[in-house]
């Protein structure tokens, strides 16, 4: 079961560099999540409004520094998954080019990712998309793709704006 989960997660993440890289819509999203000197702001800002220092929350286009860091951790936690995990696979050809305590490095590499990996998603995913409560009881985004133009004007205020002045958002109730 192992092997055919990690065979599929290997496939889809194969996809996801083609989507990113060989899309129109992959490329464009790929631009949007790219960190900017705006995130690093943005999370200072973001501490100083949790400590009362200042009145406003930043306002942040489609992808706020949260979503970047996550997806970005995402991306890294794969790519460290899918190398080592081919370390393990093939252990004995791994051993033909590599000494065997590479090969052991690897196996608590993969361990450890597999448990970063796990209280990422139960404790930071789980606040963002469930307990927080800004979505209490639950955002839809994840299942939808669409966000209540509300909840945009909230999140992603500056995303709101540009939509709005390109007259995207008068056309649907929804996004």
């Amino acid at each position: 079961i192992h092997r055919a989960s990690a065979a599929v997660f290997t496939i889809v993440c194969i996809y996801h560099v083609y989507f990113l890289l060989l899309t129109k819509r992959g490329r464009k999203e790929l631009m949007e999540m790219m960190p900017v000197f705006k995130d690093f702001f943005d999370s200072i800002n973001m501490m100083f409004y949790y400590f009362g220092l200042q009145k406003t929350k930043p306002q942040f286009f489609k992808y706020g520094y949260v979503e970047k860091a996550e997806y970005w951790a995402l991306i890294w936690g794969s790519v460290v998954m899918v190398v080592t995990g081919c370390f393990l696979w093939f252990e004995n050809t791994a051993m033909l080019y590599f000494p065997k305590w590479i090969v052991d490095v690897a196996e608590l590499i993969h361990l450890c990712e597999a448990i970063l990996a796990t209280l990422a998603i139960i404790v930071w995913h789980l606040y963002h998309v469930i307990i927080n409560p800004d979505v209490y009881h639950v955002s839809w985004v994840w299942l939808s793709g669409r966000m209540d133009v509300e909840e945009l004007k909230h999140k992603h205020g500056m995303e709101y704006d540009k939509l709005s002045s390109s007259g995207e958002i008068k056309e649907r109730s929804d996004l």
